[in-house]
């Protein structure tokens, strides 16, 4: 008698045919969200940048009424926190929810694109490799536009190489809009077409594209008088006074690049195999490469340089040094020998992937649980004293505009805020000071080179200018630095 046997319907429920294959990046994943979000709820202190898209989107949100704007900034991260000023709900917190969801999805797109242009091993490897980075740490829960850029850069490739081409177009427009430099993607696919002579592919691809880039562009002439004003001003940011902050040497990003991951220097052998394996034949992996060569060729012959800017590069390498890997093990498991110890290689080689892929996320959890012990109480001392200092004026609230030498208050405040700090900080001064009713004012937002005395002797002008035209109402030493609220008099 025939016995029967019960199966589940796997076609008929997709996320089961999803565990078997791909059981291990579902556990990385997991692994890797919960400690990014232990880091999150370490409550770390909102920096610069991450107040200057609040800022703006409380600006777009109130249609000019509150917040700041930067005309040198991307549109796109500002817009996607604007429904939670809508909906009245915490900015900061919904911003921060949704760097962990583009941290996170960073890392699955590293996967799924490494499946597709690879195969499973090299794909796993790939996204563990990068997930494990400690600048993926460090910025998951910063509001910033590396990591949504990265999603939807590597999102647009994914779709291009599905043959989507509208629709790569449009998410290639959308990761631009978050970050500009993430044209270089827009840049390459449109050659791959090129080289295609895809005369209709290109066509969609640059229709999709242009659905988002011209309205943006469209705005900067109604806004400025200039479709490119926003190009201008952030090379004009990124060579400006305080270029000599960011100077580094030529290789500063290839050294920090090893630092992040010592198994970075497996990309080495990865683009040697690129060559040697011919995939210039293959679009896919040309497109991989060509992103590595372009995106660190852009930010290493730049002089502004930054540790984070390293984070648009990193799954590119993380891939590359997953293919460099993957090639050492299958060299050596071509030479089997009739031993013991032979028989031991060949199950490593087989299962490397597996065993290193679990080594590095141990290995990442230790490291991250043991420097989460050492991080500073970000709710007392300096730190404390800093955010009562911007957010004095919620405090003692005033009517009108304040002018701000630094954009923190933004988190804080309703009012329309002056950025006192990306142009002449003196010329901004006069031009608004008749129609500003307070002013947050740090001097370390203006530093000065050692041997420039011409530079402090411009910052104290202002200074004493700004207190014998205002009143004084906040004065404090905070980290090491004096910093000054004033109201007008």
């Amino acid at each position: 008698m025939r016995q029967l046997k019960c199966r589940l319907p796997r076609k008929t429920i997709p996320w089961l045919m999803l565990l078997p294959d791909n059981l291990g990046i579902i556990l990385a994943l997991l692994l890797l969200g919960t400690f990014y979000f232990l880091w999150y709820l370490k409550s770390m202190p909102i920096y610069w940048d991450s107040a200057v898209y609040v800022g703006m989107a409380k600006y777009i949100s109130s249609f000019g009424a509150s917040g700041l704007w930067e005309g040198l900034r991307p549109v796109m991260l500002p817009i996607l926190l604007v429904p939670a000023l809508i909906s009245e709900a915490d900015a900061v917190l919904c911003g921060q929810a949704l760097q962990l969801f583009f941290t996170i999805g960073s890392i699955l797109m590293i996967y799924v694109l490494g499946k597709r242009i690879f195969y499973k091993k090299i794909a796993f490897l790939g996204a563990v490799l990068a997930g494990i980075t400690p600048l993926f740490m460090r910025y998951s829960s910063m509001i910033l536009s590396q990591m949504p850029s990265i999603f939807f850069g590597l999102l647009a490739i994914y779709v291009f190489l599905k043959g989507k081409m509208f629709w790569s177009g449009l998410l290639a427009a959308i990761s631009f809009l978050f970050r500009f430099p993430q044209g270089i993607i827009i840049a390459i696919l449109l050659m791959i077409l090129t080289r295609r002579k895809d005369l209709r592919g290109g066509m969609r691809f640059l229709a999709g594209a242009g659905l988002l880039i011209a309205p943006f562009l469209l705005f900067n002439q109604l806004k400025y008088g200039s479709f490119l004003e926003p190009f201008f001003a952030a090379n004009l940011a990124v060579h400006g006074n305080y270029l000599w902050l960011y100077e580094k040497e030529a290789w500063f990003y290839l050294a920090e690049t090893m630092r992040q991951n010592l198994l970075f220097v497996f990309a080495v052998p990865g683009i040697v195999m690129f060559f040697v394996n011919r995939d210039y034949r293959k679009d896919a992996r040309i497109i991989l490469m060509a992103c590595l060569l372009a995106t660190s060729g852009y930010y290493m012959f730049l002089a502004h340089k930054e540790t984070r800017y390293l984070m648009t590069v990193i799954p590119y390498v993380a891939l590359f040094s997953a293919y460099g890997i993957a090639s050492f093990f299958r060299q050596k498991s071509q030479k089997p020998e009739r031993n013991m110890t032979g028989a031991a290689w060949s199950w490593i080689s087989r299962n490397y992937w597996l065993l290193l892929g679990a080594a590095m996320l141990l290995l990442f959890a230790h490291d991250t649980y043991k420097d989460m012990e050492y991080l500073p109480d970000f709710t007392q001392g300096d730190y404390l004293e800093q955010e009562r200092f911007f957010r004095y004026f919620q405090e003692n609230p005033v009517e009108g505009q304040i002018l701000v030498t630094d954009p923190r208050p933004a988190l804080y405040v309703d009012n329309l805020l002056i950025p006192c700090y990306v142009d002449d900080c003196t010329a901004t001064y006069e031009t608004y000071k008749n129609n500003i009713s307070g002013i947050v004012y740090t001097p370390r937002s203006f530093p000065c080179r050692k041997d420039d005395e011409r530079c402090r002797a411009k910052n104290d002008a202002l200074l004493i200018r700004i207190k014998q035209d205002n009143k004084l109402v906040f004065e404090k030493e905070i980290f090491g630095s004096k910093m000054y609220a004033f109201i007008s008099s």
